[in-house]
């Protein structure tokens, strides 16, 4: 059998237009959900649905994204002292955020749209706004508490308690 041969045979979608820009979609949306870029994974999951959602390539990585949302689920505990030892935590936020209309309107902008990122369950970029709000006003502390909280709902344990630290060390 020829290189080429082999190829063709190998090939787990049939080369056709649609395959090839559905392989491509699951490619990126693959590479979005392996750095935890769960909302961007998801858009191109639509689209890839669009062109073939029977498809088994779009069935498993339905079913990956699905296992990678429930990663990012929130949980309770009220105890600090046991975050180490959970794999899921519940976070209550601080609703509201105190101090937010004495900030610029920058700022504000981007503490309403973390809000309505995490309202509607897109945690990262709830995390995103609410950094970039972060440095737009870094004395602002409630601002660095709801990025602690977004950590921790996030299950990164270690950057949230690393941000807790240096917040201890300022105040």
């Amino acid at each position: 059998m020829n290189t080429i041969e082999h190829q063709e045979n190998s090939t787990a979608l049939i080369d056709t237009g649609d395959s090839y820009e559905l392989k491509h979609i699951l490619s990126v949306a693959t590479a979005y959900l392996d750095t935890g870029q769960i909302d961007d994974a998801e858009d191109l999951l639509k689209e890839a649905n669009e062109i073939d959602a029977d498809h088994p390539d779009v069935t498993a990585f339905a079913r990956r994204l699905d296992h990678a949302r429930g990663r990012s689920t929130i949980s309770v505990t009220s105890n600090a002292d046991s975050i180490d030892a959970l794999s899921d935590v519940l976070v209550n936020f601080t609703r509201p955020l105190p101090g937010v209309e004495s900030q610029t309107t920058t700022v504000q902008r981007l503490i309403r749209d973390a809000e309505g990122h995490y309202v509607a369950e897109r945690l990262y970029s709830a995390l995103d706004s609410t950094y970039l709000a972060c440095v737009e006003a870094p004395m602002f502390l409630p601002g660095f508490v709801r990025l602690a909280e977004l950590q921790l709902a996030l299950g990164k344990t270690q950057q949230a308690r690393n941000l807790l630290d240096t917040l201890s060390y300022w105040h």
